[in-house]
């Protein structure tokens, strides 16, 4: 019953390469065969099939981020406390109230 569930995947695979394990129980279960996601998901990994989708693209950079220049790059550090910095993380109100640190 593996290997007819198996060609049945196959078949199903070459006609829509973007069903992952969710759409091919469906159709699976639209042809009358009594299958779940955990059986399905196990023949699928055994045949080493992968769907194809879009992955996000999160080597660009968002387009209303702004940019800094770096004002440091030419000025010569040469005594301690001539540049200082600070990290400022972002803290969401909570509710009406602020919170402060000290």
């Amino acid at each position: 019953m593996n290997l007819d569930l198996m060609r049945l995947i196959v078949k199903q695979f070459l006609e829509a390469p973007f069903y992952g394990v969710r759409q091919m129980t469906w159709h699976l279960r639209n042809e009358d065969h009594v299958v779940n996601e955990k059986r399905s998901r196990r023949l699928i990994r055994l045949m080493g099939l992968m769907p194809i989708y879009q992955e996000p693209n999160i080597s660009k950079a968002a387009k209303e981020l702004k940019t800094y220049l770096y004002l440091l790059r030419v000025l010569r550090v040469e005594r301690p406390n001539q540049v200082w910095c600070a990290d400022t993380p972002y803290l969401p109100p909570l509710g009406r109230f602020a919170l402060q640190i000290a």
